[in-house]
């Protein structure tokens, strides 16, 4: 039996609406005898889903109310003695109740490259009392001080308490809010109120120091371009790699990703290349005299 499970159908996002919402999945063990798959929601017990299949390809259906949990739902599978497993989030269209985000950070200064701890608490107005929202997935933004581009830098998923918590790494001075992700778009109490974050430039590995890593999807959608200067006695020379990963979660710093392409360096140390957009993870990696690695950042 090849050791595989696929996941040939699953849903990223099911948008709840004023009736039932149908969620097909389809999964794939090439040589697998059965194939049984649950839901498990953001609250309450697993949904057995679909029938045990009778080979290797199974197919189930399942019907969301619209008052199913929001939040990140997980698809597990069972092939044989194999296990595995995907996630999927589930939204309001609309608000369909009051929401409340507390958030803060663990200092109000980092030095370039360390990781910054941040949280927070979520809640929901049920009967006229705020408790936990369980399950929900928030992400982190970030924009700098002196310009108007926002970005995500990591997403974290609340407990049954309604906390989160999760380490970022901002390139630059300026501000981090926490979003709730319960709905298509933002919405009243969804999102934190914003706190200033310094950050203090550091050296990265003997003669390197790294810039703000600026990520910029073009108009059409179909590239991602990359700009960052690497500045120091080491950084004007040498090249610059930029390595992918997929994945919603972040990669740990020890995975040296894809290598997507390699470019000199220009003027003052500037790098800049655009290639094919992917939606995931990306790092730079500057080759000179020594290697120095920057951490991973989410794309846009």
């Amino acid at each position: 039996m090849t050791n595989e499970i696929h996941f040939e159908k699953i849903p990223e996002t099911v948008v709840l609406e004023a009736a039932d919402k149908k969620v097909e999945f389809h999964v794939r063990a090439p040589a697998a005898s059965t194939i049984q798959g649950r839901l498990v929601p953001p609250e309450g017990d697993p949904i057995e889903v679909g029938k045990p299949s009778d080979g290797d390809d199974w197919h189930a259906e399942h019907s969301l109310s619209p008052d199913a949990p929001v939040g990140l739902w997980v698809l597990q599978i069972r092939a044989d003695e194999l296990e595995a497993e995907a996630e999927f989030e589930v939204r309001w269209g609309w608000l369909r109740r009051p929401v409340r985000i507390s958030f803060g950070a663990s200092v109000p200064e980092v030095v370039y490259g360390e990781m910054l701890d941040v949280g927070g608490v979520a809640e929901t107005l049920i009967d006229d009392e705020w408790r936990p929202l369980a399950g929900n997935v928030v992400s982190i933004m970030f924009q700098p001080r002196d310009r108007n581009e926002r970005s995500e830098l990591d997403t974290a998923v609340t407990t049954s308490s309604g906390e989160f918590g999760v380490q970022v790494d901002p390139d630059e001075s300026g501000f981090l809010w926490a979003e709730l992700g319960l709905l298509t778009g933002p919405g009243p109490g969804s999102a934190s109120v914003a706190i200033a974050i310094g950050v203090i430039p550091g050296v990265v590995a003997i003669g390197v120091t790294f810039g703000p890593h600026h990520m910029t999807r073009s108009a059409d959608g179909r590239s991602l371009r990359h700009r960052v200067t690497v500045s120091g006695p080491g950084g004007s020379t040498g090249t610059i790699s930029v390595r992918y990963a997929p994945g919603r979660r972040r990669p740990d710093q020890d995975d040296v990703g894809q290598g997507v392409v390699q470019v000199q360096a220009g003027l003052g140390g500037n790098y800049n290349t655009q290639i094919g957009y992917r939606k995931g993870w990306w790092r730079i990696v500057h080759q000179g005299a020594r290697t120095a690695y920057r951490r991973w950042k989410k794309g846009p």
